[in-house]
């Protein structure tokens, strides 16, 4: 549990400054998987927020440091599941070299990806960053957002 905790307090900066671009992936992947005309590009994405990171970036920071504060709470069910993949002969103990082959992976599925998962749904939540967001992806995708009648 206390390598679950020491990543989730240590986690947040680096989340914060790549929850931007990990939300312009997933976007990107759905995209590419669904039928039609209007595809999103990532790189035209990340230009049209590029002017608007100053006011991006400390609303990623705050919501990476929700999320991480959020799952601390939940450190021990994270730690169950690192346990489990970490100790491959289920003899309750984890030897080094299990450690070192397996601990990145591990922490990246059971910890990182968890933490995307609940970041970014929160990020599109906050009316200041979709306020921003919502109409560049609209830009790119060649929906107008006018709201004049």
């Amino acid at each position: 549990e206390e390598l679950v905790l020491a990543h989730l307090h240590s986690f947040p900066a680096h989340l914060g400054r790549s929850l931007i671009g990990r939300l312009v992936q997933q976007l990107v992947l759905g995209q590419s998987l669904a039928d039609g005309d209007g595809k999103l590009r990532a790189a035209e994405l990340l230009q049209a927020l590029s002017p608007h990171l100053p006011q991006l970036l400390p609303i990623a920071r705050e919501v990476a440091s929700a999320t991480c504060d959020h799952l601390t709470a939940k450190s021990d069910v994270l730690a169950a599941k690192l346990m489990q993949k970490l100790d491959p002969d289920k003899d309750g103990l984890v030897q080094e070299k299990d450690f070192l082959e397996r601990a990145l992976d591990v922490l990246n599925l059971e910890v990182e990806n968890v933490a995307v998962g609940v970041a970014l749904p929160a990020l599109l939540k906050n009316a200041d960053f979709a306020d921003i967001f919502h109409p560049a992806m609209a830009a790119c995708l060649g929906i107008s957002v006018d709201a004049t009648p």
